[in-house]
């Protein structure tokens, strides 16, 4: 385990560093035109590319490095914030370099989740597997209760300068933490030639995989429909409590976090279990 509690780490630490970035951003957009279409659509645009990309990630996370994978996307995404830094600091950022920088993260998470989820297989022992997610839900739980209050102290006594470079910090050294561990890679299949036909034929099969087995696809459409009717919801409500309070970043960041508060209690039964 200590090879996934390294990268464990290191990922949470990035996960707070976006965390943080995304409230502020969401106080910026809506201080900027007060529009829920606004939310909305970057929030879209940070969903959309996932349900594209998701299918072909996962045939290059069986073939590339899943290390190379992890690092690459962790270094795009600082770059992303580097960009937001110094669109902020020479007052240049635009709405639309929100969505435009949304639009990169998410193809780039895209990549590295499927690396991450397959890590871990490769890593944990199968005796430890549920142990090694609750690790996972509880990190991204926490994350989601303390980042609105860490976001909040930030604006209010630093600006968002400090939200951004933080953000870069926490990028840097999820990166290095990555060049400590060795993720091992899956033996690859000998019909694995690497030409454009059978990456299409690998995700033939993937779907057909999902397809041919009840269960796995009656977990699928679950899963589906639970997020799209979920997200409905979450693009109504941080607009809905910053009209109804005053752009209250407070008392969004208490509503955020009293949500996160069931995860955690679930992630950490799970772990325990």
């Amino acid at each position: 385990m200590l090879s996934y509690f390294i990268l464990w780490i290191g990922q949470l630490i990035s996960m707070v560093g976006t965390s943080t970035t995304s409230f502020a951003l969401t106080i910026w957009a809506w201080q900027e035109t007060g529009q829920a279409t606004t939310l909305a659509l970057a929030g879209f645009l940070s969903f959309f590319p996932v349900v594209i990309v998701s299918p072909f990630a996962g045939v290059f996370a069986d073939r590339w490095s899943r290390k190379t994978i992890l690092i690459v996307a962790d270094s795009v995404a600082g770059m992303a914030s580097v960009t937001l830094l110094l669109l902020y600091t020479s007052g240049t950022l635009a709405i639309w370099h929100i969505y435009v920088l949304s639009f990169i993260s998410s193809v780039v998470g895209s990549f590295q989740y499927p690396a991450m989820a397959a890590s871990v297989r490769m890593l944990v022992p199968e005796k430890h597997r549920s142990r090694a997610n609750g690790m996972r839900s509880v990190a991204r739980s926490a994350i989601q209760i303390g980042t609105p209050v860490i976001a909040g102290i930030l604006l209010a006594s630093t600006g968002y300068e400090t939200v951004f470079i933080i953000d870069i910090v926490t990028f840097c050294v999820a990166v290095l933490t990555l060049t400590f561990i060795k993720i091992p890679q899956p033996k690859r299949s000998k019909s694995v030639d690497g030409d454009s036909s059978s990456i299409w034929k690998e995700v033939v099969e993937g779907l057909q995989y999902i397809f041919k087995r009840r269960s796995l696809l009656s977990l699928t459409v679950v899963g589906t429909l639970l997020n799209f009717l979920g997200m409905i919801g979450l693009v109504v409500l941080e607009p809905m409590i910053l009209a109804r309070t005053n752009g209250s970043q407070v008392i969004l960041g208490t509503v955020l976090s009293a949500l996160a508060s069931g995860g955690i209690v679930g992630g950490l039964i799970i772990s325990v279990w």
